[in-house]
């Protein structure tokens, strides 16, 4: 554990990248902040529609997952430091969100004083991405072992495709297990009795300090047709065999995750809401597919799931946002349906943590919920009407569903 400036790091010197460690001893530039000292005045629009502050969010954000240079003229002048700081930790981008500093010009760096704040946040972020690692090979391996082929979906495997892995912030941990769901579900009521069963996954309490789903699905959608297509995909194209870069754990293929990825973000948009965090994501998967035929297939698979409009509307997001080349996307953007994604997306933060609609109050019954969300859903009937109509009767159907498996 490292002490600069009396503060004690939760990270070693080794992990402090260099510009941190140059600027926090020549002082840094002196900190102004706007959003005080303008709290009540807008900022000006610029480029494409996005506000300075978005606009040097997005680019430290995309500097830090990749690994390239930020554009040093977008923090000419007063930066908004501490809004930053607060929209990172909105967005669960604290980790790579620093790492796009750490390519800042020392005389454009924020001050020591927050440096060092930030420092604090993603030193604990690698700690919590090293115990993450170490419990999804941990968990493969208990699957395994019992004869279970198995992945590691999203969060741990999806880092890796970051410039470093261990800036993302990481979440639970979702291990896809090829096997009958029934026997699934009876071995994660062995370890946790009260566990509740879903549709695609069950919480598995085999850690103490982490939490786990085991997904027999990888995801779901509300209109049948549509999900039976997904299935089929997932079936078709399920490998166990792919070693992640690093090796100490296995994950889908790149042409799955081109489909999950995205479907997972879709199924969210109607759950609890879509973060920035899950769209970086996206954007490191399809700057990692470079095959063109893959990408056309790809694209034909989301057409068959009816999702060829949002589609388009995450094209236009990560091209304004993280400027995503149109050599690397999945279809022609599209400006209008973008803009009212990325709406969604600044409105609620990282999985809808900051959306009133979707905010569970503490007595509010399950009828109750299912009223409040299903209003809200309705709200994108113009956007996304196959999918808004038929969540209602889905979700019926699941309480059901769920009603039966705990006879």
């Amino acid at each position: 554990m490292e002490k600069l400036f009396g503060i004690k790091c939760e990270c070693s010197k080794e992990d402090i990248p260099k510009r941190a460690v140059q600027v926090l001893t020549s002082g840094g530039r002196g900190h102004v902040d706007v959003a005080d000292a303008n709290r009540h005045k807008p900022m000006q629009k610029k480029g494409k529609g996005l506000k300075r502050g978005m606009r040097c969010f997005v680019e430290l954000a995309r500097c830090g997952a990749t690994g390239e240079q930020v554009n040093a003229q977008l923090f000419q002048g007063a930066v908004p430091w501490d809004t930053l700081l607060r929209m990172a930790e909105r967005q669960m981008l604290v980790g790579v969100v620093f790492e796009g500093i750490c390519t800042l010009p020392t005389e454009l760096a924020p001050s020591k004083e927050l440096l060092m704040k930030w420092l604090l946040k993603y030193g604990k972020i690698q700690k919590m991405n090293e115990l993450m690692d170490m419990r999804a090979a941990e968990a493969e391996a208990h699957f395994r072992h019992q004869g279970f082929p198995c992945c590691i979906l999203k969060g741990q495997g999806l880092a890796r495709l970051y410039a470093k892995p261990t800036s993302r912030t990481p979440g639970d941990i979702d291990i896809w297990v090829s096997g009958d769901r029934n026997v699934l579900i009876s071995m994660a009521k062995a370890l946790k009795p009260d566990a509740e069963p879903t549709y695609h996954h069950i919480d598995y309490a085999l850690f103490k300090d982490t939490e786990m789903e085991l997904h027999y699905l990888p995801t779901w959608m509300y209109a049948p047709r549509g999900n039976r297509r997904l299935q089929r995909f997932f079936r078709e194209e399920a490998r166990w065999d792919i070693t992640a870069p690093g090796g100490e754990f296995h994950v889908p293929s790149l042409r799955l995750n081109l489909v999950f990825v995205l479907v997972h973000i879709y199924r969210h948009f109607f759950t609890e809401g879509v973060g920035m965090r899950q769209l970086l994501d996206y954007y490191c998967v399809l700057r990692a597919c470079n095959d063109a035929d893959e990408r056309r297939y790809v694209m034909q698979v989301l057409h068959q799931l009816n999702m060829n409009r949002f589609t388009a509307a995450t094209m236009w997001v990560l091209g304004i946002c993280f400027r995503l080349d149109r050599e690397h996307m999945l279809c022609s953007p599209n400006e209008a349906e973008g803009r009212f994604l990325l709406t969604e997306v600044m409105r609620a933060g990282n999985f809808g943590q900051y959306d009133a609609r979707t905010h569970v109050s503490a007595n509010e019954s399950e009828w109750n919920q299912f009223i409040r969300r299903t209003i809200r859903n309705f709200h994108f009937l113009m956007h996304y009407p196959s999918e808004v109509l038929w969540s209602p009767l889905w979700k019926i159907w699941h309480w059901r569903w769920r009603k039966k498996q705990d006879k």
